[in-house]
C-alpha cells in the first residue's frame, strides 16, 4: 500500500507542471524570443540561409532550437505557449531516460521507491521556472541529447544495431552541440565512454567528428563583449569558488548564495566518496558508468558556467535556468550514494538511521525549494501579465516598460509592428488601435 502511494506521489510533480504551464503561462514573447523575428522575416521573404540559422547567440549556436522555433511560429501564428508544452515533452522525455538509468543500477526496492520519487520532484521543481518559460529549450534539448547518447553509446550491441545506434549517438552530439555550447561537452563524455568499452577504432572516427564539430563551432566566434573576462576565477578565486559551489548547492536551496554553496561543498564531498569507493571496488564501475558519465556532464557544465558567468556576481549561480545543470549532478550523485550504501554495507553510512535521517533532509530540502518554486512561477506570471499589458498598449502608459521586455525600444517596436501585422505572439491589429 506504502509502495503504492509513495509511486502515485511521483507522477503527481507531472501533473502540477501540467497545471503550471496551463495557468501560468502567458502568450508573449519576452527577451531572447525577440531575436526570432528576423528570422520569420527572412523565411517568409526566402531570404534564410544557413548562416542565420547557425549563427552566434552570446556564446552558443542555437540550430537546433532556432529550427523548432521557426516551425512552431508557422503553425501555431507563434503561440508562445506551445514553445512551453515543447520543454515539457523534453523534460518528460529526460525524466524517463533518468528513470531508466536508475532502474538499471537500483537493486534495494526501497531505495529505488524513494529514488523515484525524489528524481521525479527533482526534474518537474518549478524552481527550474526559466527553463520552462523563458529561453528556447536550449538547456532542456542539449540535455536529452546528452542521455541519449550516453544510453546508445553505453549498449551491449553487436553487428548493424551497434553501427546505427552509434550513427544516433553522432547525430543527437551534433543537436546537442547545435543546442547550447555546454552540448560540446557531449563529445568529451561520450569520447570517454568509448574508450572505456575499448573501441578504439570508433573512438578514432568520434575524436575526428568531434573536432571538426568544434572547428565549424568556433568559425567567426567571438566572445560577447558586455560578458565578464574568462580569468575572472584567478583574479577573484574566492567568488569564483562560492559561484561554483553555490550553483551545485541551488538544486536543495536557492534563498541565499552561502548557504547554497555549502550544500553544495557537501554534495562534492559526497561525490568525492562514491569515486573513493568505486576506486577501491572497480567492479562497481560498470553499473554506474553512466551515472557516472552523467556527472561527468554536470560537473564540466557547471564549471563552464561558473569561468563564464562568475563576473556578474556570485548571486547569478542561483538563476533558475541553471538548476537543470546542478540537479543532474545531484541526481547522478545520491544515485551512485544509495546504490554503494544500499547494496554494498559501508561502515557508518549503512546504517539505518543515518539512511532515514540522510533521506529526510534531502526530502525537506527538495520539498522547500518546490515551494520557493511555486512563488516565483506566481511572480513571474504577475510580471508577465504586466509586460503583455505593456506591449498591447505602450502608447498609452510609460513606455520605459518595454526596456524590462528587450534592452533596445526602437528595435523592440519595430519587430513588435511586424509580428501586429502578421498577428503572431497573441498580437493582432485590434489590440494596438488607438
Amino acid at each position: 500500500m506504502i509502495k503504492r502511494i509513495i509511486q502515485l506521489g511521483s507522477l503527481f510533480p507531472i501533473i502540477l507542471t501540467i497545471f503550471f504551464i496551463k495557468n501560468y503561462s502567458i502568450n508573449v514573447p519576452y527577451q531572447d524570443q525577440w531575436e526570432m523575428v528576423p528570422l520569420f522575416q527572412k523565411v517568409i521573404h526566402a531570404e534564410i540561409s544557413i548562416f542565420d540559422l547557425i549563427a552566434q547567440h552570446n556564446e552558443h549556436r542555437i540550430l537546433f532550437p532556432r529550427l523548432i522555433q521557426i516551425s512552431l511560429a508557422f503553425l501555431t501564428n507563434w503561440n508562445i505557449k506551445n514553445i512551453y508544452w515543447i520543454s515539457f515533452i523534453l523534460l518528460c522525455a529526460i525524466y524517463f531516460f533518468l528513470a531508466l538509468f536508475m532502474q538499471n543500477i537500483c537493486k534495494n526496492k526501497y531505495f529505488c521507491i524513494y529514488l523515484q520519487f525524489m528524481l521525479s520532484w527533482i526534474v518537474f521543481s518549478p524552481i527550474q521556472y526559466e527553463g520552462w518559460f523563458t529561453g528556447m529549450n536550449e538547456f532542456h534539448l542539449t540535455i536529452l541529447a546528452m542521455l541519449m547518447t550516453i544510453y546508445l553509446l553505453n549498449l551491449p550491441l553487436l553487428g548493424t544495431t551497434a553501427t546505427l545506434s552509434k550513427i544516433f549517438a553522432v547525430f543527437l552530439s551534433i543537436i546537442g552541440s547545435y543546442s547550447h555550447i555546454n552540448g560540446l561537452l557531449i563529445w568529451i563524455v561520450g569520447g570517454i565512454l568509448i574508450f572505456y568499452r575499448r573501441q578504439f577504432l570508433f573512438l578514432i572516427f568520434w575524436m575526428l567528428l568531434s573536432l571538426m564539430t568544434y572547428l565549424i563551432y568556433f568559425i567567426n566566434y567571438s566572445k560577447p563583449i558586455y560578458h565578464p573576462s574568462l580569468m575572472y576565477f584567478f583574479q577573484n578565486p574566492l567568488d569564483f569558488l562560492t559561484y561554483f559551489f553555490g550553483q551545485i548547492g541551488s538544486v536543495l536551496f536557492i534563498s541565499e548564495i552561502g548557504i547554497s554553496a555549502l550544500i553544495g561543498i557537501m554534495i562534492f564531498l559526497i561525490a568525492l566518496f562514491n569515486l573513493n569507493s568505486l576506486l577501491k571496488k572497480r567492479s562497481l564501475i560498470k553499473s554506474c558508468i553512466p551515472w557516472l558519465m552523467i556527472f561527468l556532464f554536470s560537473l564540466l557544465s557547471i564549471l563552464a558556467i561558473a569561468v563564464a558567468r562568475a563576473g556578474f556576481g556570485t548571486t547569478q549561480a542561483l538563476s533558475s535556468r541553471y538548476i537543470v545543470y546542478s540537479s543532474l549532478m545531484f541526481i547522478s550523485t545520491i544515485e551512485v550514494f544509495y546504490y554503494l550504501v544500499g547494496n554494498y554495507k559501508i561502515k557508518f553510512f549503512s546504517h539505518d538511521l543515518f539512511i532515514l535521517l540522510f533521506s529526510f533532509v534531502l526530502i525537506f530540502s527538495i520539498g522547500q525549494n518546490y515551494l520557493k518554486g511555486v512563488d516565483y512561477i506566481k511572480k513571474y506570471y504577475s510580471e508577465m501579465s504586466k509586460i503583455k499589458y505593456c506591449l498591447d498598449y505602450y502608447y498609452r502608459v510609460d513606455s520605459t516598460c518595454l526596456y524590462s521586455v528587450y534592452p533596445n525600444k526602437e528595435v523592440l517596436l519595430e519587430r513588435l509592428e511586424y509580428i501586429k501585422q502578421l498577428g503572431w505572439g497573441g498580437f493582432s491589429e485590434f489590440a494596438f488601435s488607438r
